[in-house]
């Protein structure tokens, strides 16, 4: 009995002093939409514009383009500090020229700053190819 008692004490002290809050702020993820690369046709000339719409509920919030050429190692833009907000910001963010015959891979990731919840788009890709080298 006294072993018993000594279970459900420990459980009810346990439970009491977990400190993980369980409220939406942790477990709402931002929202990224309408994630749009430009050029269509990417040269070795071209920074590659990526711009996409976030909403963060809960905490502010920053916006990153995550990407590495061939199988290197990835690299992280600059990235884009928000306050919370109900309405959706506008991110635009550059990947920078890359050399001719180059495969881009990348995504766009969000930060909820004091929650640590990290959303990110599906991996995207485009291939560099030389510029004609008659516009210069």
């Amino acid at each position: 009995m006294r072993k018993l008692l000594a279970i459900c004490a420990l459980a009810l002290f346990t439970t009491a002093c977990s400190t993980r809050e369980t409220g939406p702020e942790y477990v709402t993820f931002p929202e990224i939409s309408n994630v749009v690369a430009q050029p269509a046709v990417v040269t070795d000339k071209d920074r590659v514009t990526v711009t996409a719409d976030v909403k963060n509920l809960y905490g502010s919030f920053k916006v990153y383009i995550y990407y590495r050429v061939g199988n290197g190692p990835f690299t992280t833009t600059p990235s884009q500090e928000f306050e919370p907000t109900e309405k959706t910001v506008h991110y635009a963010g550059w990947i920078p020229a890359q050399p001719a015959g180059s495969t881009v891979e990348w995504v766009v990731r969000c930060l909820n700053n004091p929650y640590g919840l990290l959303q990110q788009t599906e991996v995207r890709s485009y291939r560099v190819v030389e510029s004609d080298s008659s516009e210069d």
